[in-house]
């Protein structure tokens, strides 16, 4: 008899190892806000149901289902995500979110580096500082209109992020949002956007377009911050395109005329590096300039 009973603890013991040892998630539930709460089942799905706002969490104050979460699923009627909610999440690949969701927290997203994509409703209004921070795999997003400001840092170091939809309704992109995105080539601004921080497109080594919906004289209208070296070229809406090397301001219109304005030196190019290549050469083809 005392056989059969270690036999049994034995098998018991074996089984749970091998749980472990094959990266089983442990399921939990509870609560997550003051009537929000979460569900998180063995295959790493975890759904957050509820009315309110979730809780705010930290970076010393942990969400309760920790990091082991595959996908996440926010049920209609929960109206924010918290700060730091899903921070370090790994293997998080997917997320759903409802159109009740009208705020995403600080680094509510950041280092979530398996996640592909993420569709922003209309219903959200604000999007904390962090919030997409080095979520690696990432390739791309559209930014609604509802949200009013791109925070600093939001996509810092997306290094997989090639093209960035900013709608109408946008008004200040905030400083580094974009810094680091090594892949970014195409980002559409729209008229509405007032100012761009520092640092928004440094580093950017994929040399970023900007589709701006606007003309020349209304880009002009835009506070933009240092260091934004990344961008080579706008391209408006009318045909033209240009850009900034400094304090030297270039356009190129539908003619090809190319104009240079601005004030003190231009600087010196040569071909021996794509980054020293004049920012304008890719794209004229005339003999045609005018200097202003």
């Amino acid at each position: 008899m005392r056989k059969l009973g270690l036999s049994v603890l034995f098998l018991a013991v074996l089984l749970a190892l091998l749980c472990v040892s094959s990266g089983a998630f442990a399921a939990s539930s509870g609560s997550c806000g003051n009537n929000v709460t979460y569900v998180l089942n063995d295959d790493g799905v975890l759904t957050i149901s509820g009315t309110g706002e979730m809780e705010n969490y930290s970076s010393t104050t942990s969400a309760p289902w920790g990091a082991d979460v595959k996908s996440v699923v926010i049920e209609d009627g929960v109206t924010s995500i918290g700060d730091f909610a899903f921070r370090g999440c790994s293997g998080l690949t997917g997320v759903t979110i409802p159109d009740s969701v009208t705020n995403i927290g600080n680094q509510a997203f950041s280092n979530c580096s398996s996640l592909t994509s993420v569709t922003i409703p209309d219903s959200v209004t604000s999007i904390g500082y962090y919030a997409f921070y080095k979520c690696t795999s990432l390739t791309s997003v559209t930014i609604p209109g509802s949200v009013t400001s791109i925070e600093d840092y939001m996509f810092y170091g997306c290094r997989s992020l090639t093209s960035v939809m900013i709608q109408n309704g946008v008004i200040s992109i905030g400083n580094g949002a974009f810094l680091y995105c090594t892949s970014l080539t195409s980002v559409t601004i729209p008229t509405s956007v007032t100012s761009i921080g520092n640092d928004t497109f440094f580093e950017c080594f994929g040399r970023t377009k900007i589709y701006y919906d606007g003309l020349v004289s209304q880009l002009r209208e835009i506070t933009i911050g240092t260091n934004n070296d990344g961008v080579i070229a706008v391209y408006f809406n009318d045909g033209s395109y240009g850009g900034t090397d400094g304090n030297i301001n270039w356009t190129i219109d539908e003619n090809d005329m190319l104009t240079i304005s601005g004030t003190g030196a231009m600087r010196e190019y040569n071909s021996s590096s794509y980054l020293s290549v004049q920012p304008w050469n890719c794209f004229y083809r005339n003999d045609t300039i005018s200097w202003s």
